[in-house]
């Protein structure tokens, strides 16, 4: 595994989850010995002791501007792809990093391998291998979820002025003209990072969610202090406000030009439920 490292996505505002992760990773991931690295803004050091190897990657602007710095800061060639507050719930085994590793390394044809299923509906199976891959011309094809990704097909896939939402929306949309291929588990029974992603995590929308994150400030004995970010009120999707949408997709043609007009495809697919 000296080819690999992890990338941890966050903010200096996203600070007071880096213990709840760290912790996290602590118990369920032991001997990790992989380098770790937190892109954040100004941030240079974790206000904690900790015996894993974190660095930081520096930068500031856009969330796609950082995210391609913080590539480019990185020397390895594969990197696993995470959010700040995905919490480990059970033991992450490197004997399966290892082996998605090595799928990586042996087909250069492979973009990224996502350690959770993904692509519920749109995907085709590998008879025999414990994974699928995720059809081209798919929503979400490129996804926020665990993954072990090829640096330079990520970098690829990335605009420096995408956000974390229209990376996933319209990140997807660059992949549509990609020779590459995405693969997940088979079935959620068989993800290999547990985090509680029917939440979204330990923060949504900005706000704790209680559910994930009382306990381990408890077991962890940490001084956070929930109150200072606040506890979510719903985890129901709220929806979008035209505006919003129209500001979303304007931002999109600014990025990708026609690609963008996916969106309203997806759109249309979805309201007639095919």
């Amino acid at each position: 595994m000296d080819n690999l490292a992890i990338l941890v996505n966050t903010c200096d505002d996203y600070s007071d989850v880096w213990e709840l992760f760290i912790r996290c990773l602590e118990e369920h991931c032991p001997d990790c010995k992989l380098p770790i690295y937190f892109n954040t803004e100004t941030f240079s050091s974790l206000p904690f002791e900790t015996s894993l190897a974190v660095k930081f990657v520096n930068s500031e602007g856009a969330w796609g501007k950082r995210l391609l710095s913080s590539l480019g800061q990185i020397k390895e060639d594969f990197i696993i792809n995470l959010f700040d507050d995905y919490l480990l719930e059970e033991p992450l085994l490197l004997a399966e990093i290892d082996q998605v590793l090595e799928i990586l390394t042996t087909n250069r044809f492979v973009s990224a391998v996502y350690l959770n299923a993904v692509s519920l509906r749109y995907h085709r199976n590998i008879p025999k291998a414990g994974f699928r891959e995720v059809k081209n011309y798919t929503e979400y094809r490129l996804n926020s979820a665990p993954g072990i990704w090829r640096k330079g097909d990520l970098a690829e896939l990335t605009h420096e002025n995408d956000s974390p939402w229209s990376w996933e929306v319209f990140g997807t949309y660059r992949t549509f003209t990609s020779s590459k291929c995405f693969l997940s588990p088979s079935s959620a029974c068989d993800n290999i990072y547990a985090y509680q992603y029917k939440k979204g995590g330990a923060i949504y929308r900005g706000k704790w969610v209680s559910d994930v994150i009382d306990e381990k400030i408890a077991k962890y004995n940490l001084g956070l202090d929930p109150k200072e970010r606040g506890y979510t009120a719903s985890l129901e999707n709220e929806k979008r406000s035209l505006l919003w949408k129209y500001n979303f997709i304007v931002s999109g043609f600014k990025t990708d030009g026609l690609k963008a007009f996916w969106y309203l495809i997806f759109y249309v697919r979805n309201k007639v439920g095919l």
